[in-house]
C-alpha cells in the first residue's frame, strides 16, 4: 500500500510499475520552477486499480503517458486539460520534422492514452469527462488516417467535429442549421422571387408566418 498526500512536486516519473496493491494520490498538483518545466510522466507501467483523488493534472505542463494501463484507474475530482502527451523521452518524438508517417503512429498512441481515460471515467459514470476525453480521441483518429485510404471515414469525422464537437456542443449544430436555411431561404427568395408575410398584417400572425416559412 502507498499512499502519497498533499504533494506538490515539480517533476513525477512512475516507470516500469505493476501495481497489484493500493497506490493512491490525493490533493497532488505541479509546482513551478524556474527554467524547469513541471512533468508527471506515467511510463512502461500498468496501475492497476490506482487511485487519483483531487489530482491536478491541468497545473503540470505536460502529463506523459508512454505505453501503460489506466483504464482500471479511479479518477475522482481530478482537473484535466489538453496537456496530455506520449512522447518516448528515450527517443522523442520532434513534431515539427518528423515524417507523415511518424505522425499518425504517434496519433494511435495519443488516441490509446485518451481511450484508456475515457474507459476509466465510463467506469465512473463520469459523462461530461468522458465526453471530453472521446472528442480528444476522434481528433487523434482523424490525424492518425489519410485522405486517400479513410476519405469517408475522415470527412464523417470532421463533419461531426464541425457540426457539434461529437455531441459536445449546442451551439454548433443551431449555427449550422441557421446557415443552412439562411442560404436556403436567401436562393428562394433571389430565384423564386418568394416573399415572406408582410408586417402590414398583425404582428403575430405574421412572425408566425414568417418563421414557419423560413424553417
Amino acid at each position: 500500500e502507498l499512499n502519497i498526500l498533499n504533494t506538490k512536486v515539480n517533476s513525477f516519473e512512475i516507470e516500469n510499475l505493476r501495481n497489484n496493491g493500493s497506490l493512491r494520490f490525493m490533493n497532488f498538483s505541479a509546482i513551478e520552477i524556474e527554467n524547469k518545466p513541471s512533468r508527471f510522466t506515467i511510463s512502461r507501467s500498468n496501475l492497476g486499480q490506482a487511485e487519483f483523488h483531487n489530482f491536478n493534472f491541468a497545473s503540470f505542463e505536460k502529463v506523459n503517458v508512454i505505453n501503460s494501463i489506466l483504464m482500471n484507474c479511479l479518477f475522482v475530482g481530478s482537473k484535466w486539460t489538453k496537456n496530455i502527451e506520449s512522447v518516448d523521452l528515450e527517443s522523442p518524438i520532434s513534431m515539427e520534422n518528423c515524417l507523415p508517417i511518424q505522425k499518425a503512429i504517434y496519433s494511435i498512441r495519443l488516441r490509446e492514452v485518451y481511450k484508456q481515460i475515457k474507459l476509466a471515467l465510463s467506469k465512473q459514470g463520469n459523462f461530461i469527462e468522458e465526453q471530453y476525453f472521446h472528442g480528444l480521441e476522434m481528433n487523434e483518429y482523424f490525424r492518425s488516417i489519410n485522405w486517400k485510404s479513410h476519405f469517408w471515414t475522415k470527412a464523417i469525422l470532421r463533419l461531426s467535429y464541425y457540426f457539434s464537437d461529437y455531441g459536445q456542443s449546442v451551439w454548433r449544430p443551431i449555427f449550422i442549421l441557421l446557415v443552412i436555411n439562411g442560404t436556403l431561404y436567401s436562393l428562394l427568395q433571389t430565384i423564386l422571387g418568394f416573399q415572406v408575410v408582410g408586417l402590414n398584417q398583425h404582428f403575430a400572425s405574421a412572425l408566425i408566418h414568417t418563421i414557419a416559412n423560413f424553417m
